[in-house]
């Protein structure tokens, strides 16, 4: 009887795990495609020297991902 119901459970489990994947996660192709546009742009040199700096200025720091909109002049 246990062994039935840790299967039921883990059914279960798998089936509210892969649903909410299928909600929240995008569709592979569309994630590939996404990723080259990425890489493509970050290979221009103007997006390097965009990168570089955020570098510099310690984007790699948890406090500086916080404050990014600042860094950016945005609206904080």
């Amino acid at each position: 009887m246990r062994e039935e119901k840790t299967t039921a459970e883990r059914r279960g489990h798998i089936a509210a795990r892969d649903r909410v994947n299928a909600i929240a996660l995008a569709p592979a192709e569309d994630f590939r495609r996404d990723s080259g546009v990425l890489g493509a742009g970050f290979r221009h040199p103007e997006a390097q020297n965009l990168i570089q700096a955020a570098m510099k200025r310690g984007l790699q720091t948890r406090d500086a991902e916080v404050d990014l909109a600042r860094m950016r002049g945005g609206p904080g």
